[in-house]
């Protein structure tokens, strides 16, 4: 079975790169470069094929979806290649592309591919470490409140081979349609296309973005972009701890292509870019917004507030060198970076107060802390896992500082501090003010504290660049003093001890050692993979157990195919579609908007004595009903009962658990403990 996870887990790297890796290509792109962006450029074309497939009736699928897009991608690519390379190629500049050596095998190592290398391996080493060793079975899955919408979607999709985001309810699927496509095409349990579809955008996309957005902002720093890659995952907050709040999946996919949509966009509006190339860059970036639009719509909110800084940044550079050699054209430029300010700032109040956005703007939250410990727990990495990451706090502060001393990265660091003042906001204050400031993201300060994250990666990048710089300063001056001819030596020193400097931080970062000071260590991604470990492989989590989909399993078989079964969602039958293809009513745990069934919700067991209910039964086309929790007494679900209990009202379903063997109108075909399945005999 972890055969198939790792089987599984290529399938959605290849069809999440493949295809846009050819579109990217055909635009006359390096093959790194292709690769970072492939991925926005095929989820925008699923997506868009899905909606149209799913309009006209068209079946979706690897065949329908991948084999197409690659097909006219190479077809452009061999029209272009027949009529002459681009004249101008994108990619991440001379030094980054430059071979290490020019002559054995490493002559095709580039720094850029030595940064996508590290990159990938350490996510992938963290992915196994934290999150694959924490299922216990590859088919294990999470029994929470959003996870069961997840589920169930991606196996109709499997299901209907329908994949458009329109699909029954208007929610952006391209998560989703990359699990389903697992699904279909491997055979693999909903839960398993899960977690392929997660592994293949946290090893996949998310480090080659971040490699992307570095190589970007420091084309001349290659020791920088590399050490970027292999720490981009040093966050214990993300993805790991928004794959256990909701889970937000479709957050996780679309954070993951935020790097190289904000490289894109720096790319777009750099100096020294031709037209041609301004042209490409800005097709890929509108494919991008796509793409995230059709992931989690939130990621472009959050990549636009990571830009901010950097757009004040380029216009007031674009005024300066617009004035020519006038007096004053500092000050003038400065004055024009305020104007800037004020129309963001009145466009961002604008669009917060906007009717359409109001739902949105207004969700409430709690406040579980005061302004002062979020900024603690902000600074420190910990946002709401409370245990802090200090030895990589500690490195991007150093990264900040060493930002802020140059001036033309210096809006780094302030969008970061504007990602952490965001968080602040939505986790300690209320009212008016956190919907104006945080309201675009729902005022949820998971999905802030994972856009802090993610964007802090060239913070730390920078800060463990300043390490390694100063570990080999030290190494020259030592040897120096040692002898005259002992440079090459201390220079090699200097990269062993940079080495082994940069290995214990990140080991003192990822492991609680004992011998660590207790408020010094680190146990951010220990606490991530317990709470990991708790709820896949702890069965007092479970609302749907091993003898609950046995028994869902036996009564699939014995219903008509097709059948609806009326159910309980909170006994754990939401999960029973997902798991066992059993069709119940209720996939999910929220209600249903058929007005039929919120009938029967409330008087099924008098479905004998009250013809609205027989009717509600007969318009639904509900024939059979499931009961996971009867409970000894009959009455109500037992004490003992394997209940999810979040968003359940137990008087909202006293009609559907009334329903006992002696309830007239139902005949028991299917007894097991407090399981039962009916059949409507009225």
């Amino acid at each position: 079975m972890w055969t198939d996870l790792l089987l599984a887990t290529l399938l959605a790297i290849s069809i999440l790169l493949v295809p846009g890796f050819v579109a990217v290509q055909a635009l006359g792109a390096r093959w790194e470069f292709a690769l970072s962006a492939a991925p926005l450029v095929t989820l925008a074309a699923y997506g868009v094929l899905s909606i149209a497939y799913g309009a006209f009736g068209i079946p979706c699928g690897w065949v329908t979806l991948a084999v197409p897009v690659t097909v006219v991608a190479a077809a452009a690519w061999a029209v272009r290649s027949r009529r002459g390379t681009w004249r101008e190629t994108l990619g991440f500049g001379e030094k980054l592309e430059r071979p290490l050596l020019v002559s054995g095998p490493l002559r095709y190592l580039t720094p850029v591919r030595l940064a996508l290398l590290l990159g990938v391996c350490a996510a992938a080493a963290t992915a196994i470490a934290v999150y694959v060793s924490s299922l216990g079975d590859p088919n294990a899955f999470e029994q929470t409140y959003d996870n069961a919408w997840h589920l169930s979607r991606v196996h109709m999709f499997a299901e209907t081979q329908n994949f458009s985001t329109l699909n029954e309810a208007l929610y952006p699927s391209a998560w989703h349609g990359i699990a389903a496509m697992v699904e279909l095409t491997m055979g693999v349990s909903s839960a398993l296309a899960e977690h392929a579809a997660n592994l293949a955008f946290i090893i996949g996309v998310f480090p080659v973005g971040s490699v992307a957005l570095l190589a970007t902002l420091f084309p001349e720093r290659p020791r920088l972009v590399a050490l970027g890659g292999m720490l981009c995952l040093s966050f214990a907050f993300f993805p790991w701890r928004i794959m256990l709040f909701g889970p937000l999946y479709p957050n996780l996919a679309a954070f993951s292509l935020m790097p190289i949509e904000a490289a894109l966009f720096i790319l777009l509006c750099s100096k020294g870019v031709t037209v041609s190339q301004r042209t490409r860059y800005g097709v890929l970036f509108v494919f991008g917004g796509a793409a995230m639009a059709l992931a989690q719509p939130n990621a472009i909110f959050s990549t636009g507030a990571f830009l901010i800084p950097y757009c004040v940044w380029r216009f007031r550079e674009l005024v300066y060198d617009a004035l020519g050699e006038r007096r004053n054209r500092m000050l003038l430029s400065i004055c024009a970076a305020c104007v800037l300010v004020a129309f963001i700032a009145a466009a961002w109040v604008i669009l917060a107060n906007a009717p359409f956005m109001q739902a949105v703007v207004t969700y409430p939250r709690e406040t579980p802390l005061s302004v002062g410990q979020a900024v603690r727990w902000g600074l420190g990495f910990s946002f709401v896992i409370r245990r802090q990451q200090f030895f990589i706090a500690a490195v991007v502060a150093l990264g900040a500082l060493v930002l802020l001393a140059r001036p033309r990265t210096r809006w780094v660091p302030c969008s970061y501090a504007l990602l952490l003042l965001l968080y602040v906001v939505a986790i300690s204050c209320s009212g008016t003010l956190r919907s104006l400031i945080a309201g675009f993201w729902y005022s949820d300060y998971y999905r802030l504290a994972a856009t802090a994250c993610v964007f802090c990666v060239p913070l730390v990048a920078a800060g463990m660049d300043a390490i390694v710089g100063g570990t080999l300063w030290c190494a020259k001056k030592a040897g120096e003093h040692v002898a005259e001819h002992s440079g090459r030596i201390a220079q090699n020193a200097g990269i062993v001890v940079s080495a082994f400097v940069v290995a214990g931080i990140m080991a003192l970062n990822y492991v609680p050692f004992d011998f660590v000071p207790g408020y010094l260590t680190s146990w951010g991604f220990d606490a991530v993979r317990y709470e990991m470990r708790d709820l896949y492989q702890n069965t007092e989590n479970f609302a749907f157990d091993e003898e609950e989909a046995a028994f869902a399993e036996r009564a699939r078989q014995m219903v008509p195919d097709g059948a609806e079964i009326y159910n309980v969602p909170f006994d754990g039958s939401a999960f029973a579609y997902a798991d066992c293809d059993l069709n119940v009513s209720y996939k999910s745990f929220g209600p249903e908007g058929d007005p039929n069934l919120l009938v029967l919700q409330r008087g099924l067991d008098n479905i004998a004595s009250d013809s609205a209910v027989e009717e509600a039964a007969e318009a639904a086309g509900i024939r059979y009903v499931i009961v996971f929790d009867q409970g000894d007494q009959g009455s109500a679900f037992s004490e003992d009962g394997t209940l999810y209990l979040l968003g359940y009202g137990k008087e909202d379903w006293l009609g559907a658990t009334g329903v006992t063997d002696e309830t007239p109108g139902f005949e028991c075909l299917l007894a097991e403990g407090d399981m039962r399945l009916y059949e409507i005999a009225v």
